[in-house]
């Protein structure tokens, strides 16, 4: 992620910077499937996502469009709670039997995405829900591809720019990260990850300046 930004803020030509970049994405969408799994306090993970997302919103704004403010896009924190709200949905419905109302709870979190036109938009509700639903790896893998595909096709159609498109299909790469996840937990550094977001976006946009 601090890779892609630099590259974004300093040097937007070296593409290699922004395909490194795209590997953010995906490994957040995992540990998020992956910390539903196994927190015990879903309202407090999903209550602490939000929070940090109107906290970043002001470093976001001023990082990607020297603003204070502005609207016409959001933070990945937004993404990243419609995304555990989908499964969160997604559960309570299923435990109903309630296939139909499941799916469109996850439809719902992928609009809003959409609408408040937040980072990477209803695929990063897709990709997260992808983790979540698939333990098959072979599963997984389809859905990963089609996801990712669909985001570069919305790219090219969007913002009609090919080889941006083109770098958003390094997302794929990784897959071989996440798989070598042991199940086991880290560190407990977790507040640190969540200040980290905003302060890193901080600090850049700073230095840009200082330079």
């Amino acid at each position: 992620m601090v890779v892609d930004h630099v590259g974004y803020l300093f040097f937007p030509e070296v593409w290699a910077l922004r395909v490194v970049g795209r590997l953010a994405f995906p490994i957040f969408a995992f540990l998020i499937a992956e910390g539903y799994r196994r927190t015990s306090n879903p309202n407090a993970y999903l209550l602490r996502l939000i929070v940090f997302a109107v906290i970043s919103e002001v470093p976001y704004d001023l990082f990607a469009r020297n603003r204070l403010f502005y609207p016409g896009s959001q933070n990945i924190f937004f993404t990243l709670a419609a995304g555990l709200f989908s499964l969160m949905l997604y559960d309570k419905f299923m435990a109903r039997r309630n296939e139909v109302g499941a799916m469109l709870g996850v439809f719902a979190c992928c609009v809003f995405c959409v609408v408040i036109q937040a980072s990477y938009m209803f695929s990063g509700v897709l990709l997260i829900f992808a983790f979540y639903v698939n333990r098959d790896w072979k599963h997984l893998v389809l859905w990963f591809g089609a996801i990712v595909l669909c985001n570069a096709a919305l790219v090219a159609l969007t913002e009609r720019d090919l080889y941006w498109a083109l770098i958003q299909t390094a997302q794929v790469f990784a897959l071989p990260l996440i798989g070598y996840y042991n199940g086991r937990q880290g560190r407990r550094l977790k507040y640190f990850f969540y200040v980290f977001y905003p302060a890193h976006m901080l600090v850049l946009y700073t230095l840009r300046w200082v330079v």
